[in-house]
């Protein structure tokens, strides 16, 4: 949970390393401060800090500060990658997704300026003046590109969403 101070606090079974202790109270996480938005995946959680810094924490891992990364404005996660919509409307992922593994973010070639980020548990989306492109996972062509198999690149799905 983010408090009203910009701090974190987790509680639950936390064994995946989030913190490494079970807490029926909210603990506050040690280097979660200046937080402005939270992201949460199914192992893991990421935040963005007031200076666009973004720190993830979980999956077996402590608070770790994402470096190589300009400031970032919206955070995505899946079940084994993280992708960060920058302020200056580029896209970074890192992680597992499709057939592309990275553990450090790599910018992904949109061709122009995305407007917003949407995933799932294996895709990602970004909508680029109302196109979605899309890349990960496309079994039985969730992607809508009608070319089953991963995509490790954004593939143009032809619906207008607003602006």
């Amino acid at each position: 949970a983010l408090s009203d101070t910009r701090n974190v606090f987790c509680w639950g079974e936390l064994n995946a390393g989030t913190m490494s202790v079970s807490s029926t109270t909210p603990i506050p996480v040690d280097g979660a401060v200046d937080v402005v938005q939270l992201a949460c995946g199914i192992d893991r959680v990421c935040g963005i800090h007031v200076n666009g810094s973004v720190s993830c924490w979980g999956h077996g891992k402590h608070i770790t500060i994402i470096q190589d990364i300009p400031p970032v404005k919206s955070i995505v996660l899946g079940d084994q990658f993280t992708c960060a919509l920058t302020t200056s409307l580029t896209v970074y992922c890192w992680g597992s997704i499709g057939s592309t593994q990275s553990i450090t973010p790599v910018e992904i070639n949109m061709n122009a300026p995305v407007n917003t980020l949407y995933s799932t548990h294996d895709a990602v989306c970004g909508n680029v003046n109302g196109t979605l492109w899309c890349w990960g996972d496309n079994m039985f062509g969730k992607l809508g590109t009608r070319i089953e198999g991963n995509h490790d690149s954004p593939q143009t799905f032809s619906m207008m969403f607003r602006k």
